[in-house]
């Protein structure tokens, strides 16, 4: 963001290599030339606090980023729960602002660093060396299902937008522009600009919150009935780091900060801009081929559709187009990025109404030859269908949806592309880009300006407000809570967590018999009990008084007991013998 009434330098500029350096004169573009992010800002406006905003810059020119982190839809609801939720996401789309985009982030990779992580830590606090190997085996058993690509975890964030532009941009009045440089020129010269900046972005941001954030807060939650939680700024700091780097996060270089008391306060920490703490090292820096990106020693390829699906035969159907792909064993390390952007409606209809006109005159034209056009039938009848579509109510939205495909190695990465492609029926077409992949994965990152599929040539696809939601990725597994215990699903192997050690909850197994009842059980009870928390399980025993707890209790040794009732008897209503026990815990043991 600009701070002194200097006129700063905003790109690094290209560089050269001589021959004396390489074999060929070289051109190079530092990375932070092609980006521009300008800052990321914490709201506190509105009595709402700990809003992120992604902040922009291009030229003149401000775009403010809002991201949602969005439970998703759980993909196991009926085909009547499916319809109103349907409904809800065509009404949203409908209410898009004009000049804005909505993108749909998805994506499902076999990472298990912080699974391997929560273990690490419950098994360092552990003291007991029976349950340590029961967690160290817990920890390889999530390793291998990581590796075969059984356990892969997804996200789903919404990054909306709130586009500024610049007033000499939108003017076409050529001395109403003059002026307006003049003015800017002169308030350069006075050392006004400084203050006139800050102002300008004060308010922008105050706008923003007020016709964006809470706009896209009321289309998404209440329009499209989705379950959503704006990410901090601090959170889509380390969204856009965890994109480029696999360390963690620091801390957000020169963050901004608003609230109605104080307005822009800006806390400089560094001397540097944001966009240059960025890349920690040079495996941060993207590699650029025609046919992939490296990032991480890992090689990324970029698809897209190039045609449109046929159709779907219900709504169910529609809403798990892309999830039937993405929920498959052999899709992992996988991103599905889909852009929508409401269209001129009124060009839409010229459009549809040029190509009427043109079949007709195409079809009387053969007809006066004694030929039939039967193309020109198609298209009048195509035409005619989609006017009365508009006329009902729907909107036309223009949607690009691109696939990023992460492998190890350009063959893997060869093979993995091939078979996603193939996995689409025709008319959907998926190919994979082959001459500018980069620049496509650049369209997808948050931290630049350029909408997707939109340079160097438009591909993306007209659709109707009824069809889009079959491109819109939000089926995801409902994940439950961040830690605990963890199950997978077996429809797209998300894990799935239930913390039974810090939140009070009520938990049921029903099986069939010898289904594993009593070993997941078992599987809950252990991290309980290396946090020290004491168990008390009753279980029906076999004919001989064993039961799967034996074994488990035996194993524990001295911190473990197992009462058999057909063996030795026991009083329920004696008062347990406390005498050991300190005064405060006995107290408390007797109160409850």
């Amino acid at each position: 963001m600009p701070n002194s009434s200097k006129k700063v330098k905003d790109k690094l500029g290209k560089g050269a290599l001589k021959n004396e350096q390489i074999s060929v004169v070289k051109m190079l573009t530092p990375f932070e030339d092609i980006i521009h992010l300008a800052g990321i800002c914490d709201l506190n406006l509105g009595g709402r606090q700990g809003v992120g905003a992604l902040i922009l810059k291009k030229g003149e020119n401000i775009q403010i980023k809002f991201c949602f982190d969005c439970l998703g839809i759980h993909p196991n609801l009926e085909s009547s729960q499916m319809l109103p939720i349907f409904e809800g996401i065509e009404a949203g789309l409908k209410e898009i602002p004009e000049g804005e985009n909505l993108t749909i982030h998805l994506g499902s990779f076999t990472s298990d660093y912080h699974r391997q992580e929560e273990l690490s830590k419950l098994e360092s606090n552990c003291q007991i060396d029976q349950l340590k190997l029961l967690i160290r085996s817990e920890r390889l058993r999530t390793k291998k299902l990581t590796q075969s690509g059984a356990r892969k975890n997804k996200f789903l964030r919404l990054w909306c937008t709130y586009t500024v532009i610049d007033d000499d941009e939108r003017s076409k009045d050529f001395i109403e522009s003059l002026i307006r440089k003049l003015e800017k020129g002169w308030f350069r010269f006075t050392g006004e600009i400084h203050a006139h900046n800050n102002t300008r972005i004060e308010n922008i941001l105050q706008n923003s919150f007020n016709d964006g954030f809470l706009q896209w807060s009321a289309i998404l939650g209440n329009k499209m009935k989705l379950g959503i939680r704006v990410l901090s700024a601090e959170e889509i700091w380390s969204t856009i780091w965890q994109q480029l780097n696999r360390s963690t996060p620091p801390a957000i270089p020169n963050p901004l900060k608003i609230d109605p008391i104080d307005g822009i306060v800006e806390t400089q920490t560094s001397d540097f801009h944001i966009r240059h703490q960025m890349l920690e090292n040079e495996e941060s820096v993207p590699f650029f081929d025609r046919k992939w990106v490296k990032l991480q020693n890992k090689y990324i390829g970029a698809l897209n559709f190039s045609q449109k699906p046929g159709g779907w035969y219900d709504e169910q159907a529609q809403l798990r187009y892309l999830w039937e792909l993405i929920s498959r064993d052999s899709i992992y390390d996988t991103e599905i990025i889909c852009q929508v952007t409401k269209a001129n409606q009124a060009i839409s209809k010229t459009n549809l109404q040029r190509i009427t006109k043109q079949s007709i005159t195409s079809t009387s034209l053969s007809t006066d030859k004694g030929n039939i056009d039967v193309k020109s039938g198609m298209n009048i009848e195509e035409a005619v269908e989609a006017q009365k579509t508009i006329y009902k109510g729907s909107v036309v939205v223009h949607t690009a949806v691109a696939f990023l495909v992460h492998r190890k190695s350009t063959r893997e990465l060869d093979e993995a592309c091939r078979y996603l492609a193939s996995y689409f029926l025709r008319p959907a077409v998926v190919d994979r880009e082959i001459e500018y992949a980069w620049k496509t994965w650049l369209q997808c990152c948050p931290f630049v300006w350029e909408p997707l599929l939109t340079k160097p040539f438009n591909r993306r696809l007209p659709y109707f407000s009824s069809e889009a939601p079959g491109l819109m990725p939000l089926i995801r597994t409902a994940t439950g809570d961040r830690t605990g215990f963890e199950l997978i699903a077996e429809e797209g192997g998300t894990p799935v967590h239930l913390d039974l050690y810090q939140n009070h909850k009520n938990l049921a197994v029903f099986g069939a018999t010898r289904s594993g009842k009593s070993v997941l059980v078992a599987g809950i009870l252990t991290p309980a009990l290396a946090q020290n928390i004491p168990v008390v399980a009753l279980d029906y025993p076999k004919p001989d008084g064993t039961s799967t707890f034996t074994d488990y209790t035996n194993l524990l040794g001295e911190d473990g007991a197992y009462f058999d009732i057909s063996k030795e008897s026991n009083n329920l209503f004696e008062l347990p013998d406390l005498r050991s026990l300190d005064a405060e815990l006995r107290n408390e043991r007797l109160n409850d």
